[in-house]
């Protein structure tokens, strides 16, 4: 019977990758496939000997997702209404100018966006596409939708936060660049991938706040 399950080890010739290759090689329902920036180097070509399909790490497309709208449902996002103000409250470590980019409905756009990619891959390969549905220039801008979509009013408080909020104060202290990818690597925005239709059919932030059940925690 051959194989029907493929895994891919990414750093395939590194320590820990390689012990991942050597323990499912004694599998038969497997095919490997191993993940290298150097797929010349001796030990690229040992796994090559043992069977594993060898891919250049440069040609890998990296799909690189923005923030979901359901994660407001998480305690640390969520809203909490503070009757003084009369408002709904996030408490944050970022800055209200924090840009966001919001995938939107994760549950229909992550498809169209890796079937954009699969269809229409970027040229040379090696590439970050930053997946995401609407760019939004602050918090302050993604709160807003979020507003409109539930009917609240919502307010950010900056400054609060563990945790997932260090992920928050990062891209706050980087801002544009949070997205940007280190020194070297070419990264590409999904809407130069996805085709006209797929346009049509990614579900934005507003839309996608709509779609969720905010009676569960408010």
């Amino acid at each position: 019977m051959a194989p029907s399950k493929l895994i891919v080890v990414l750093g395939a010739t590194g320590t820990q990758g390689n012990s991942v290759v050597e323990a499912f090689l004694t599998e038969k329902d497997y095919i490997l496939r191993g993940v290298t920036r150097q797929p010349q180097s001796e030990k690229a070509q040992a796994l090559s000997k043992k069977g594993v399909e060898v891919a250049l790490l440069a040609k890998t497309t990296f799909l690189w997702f923005g923030f979901y709208t359901e994660n407001l449902f998480y305690p640390i996002f969520t809203l909490i209404y503070v009757k003084s103000a009369q408002k709904f409250i996030q408490l944050s470590p970022a800055d209200p100018s924090t840009p966001i980019w919001s995938v939107g409905d994760h549950r229909t756009n992550t498809g169209i966006f890796a079937r954009a990619i699969v269809k229409n891959p970027p040229k040379g390969g090696g590439t970050f596409v930053r997946c995401f549905a609407e760019y939004h220039s602050s918090l302050n801008d993604y709160l807003a939708v979020w507003g409109r979509a539930s009917g609240l009013s919502p307010q950010l408080w900056p400054g609060w936060g563990e945790e997932i909020g260090s992920m928050m104060a990062m891209w706050s202290a980087l801002q544009e660049r949070s997205r940007a990818g280190l020194d070297g690597d070419h990264v590409l925005d999904i809407d130069n991938i996805l085709s006209a239709d797929d346009r049509k059919s990614v579900i934005k932030t507003e839309a996608a706040f709509r779609a969720l059940d905010w009676k569960k925690i408010l």
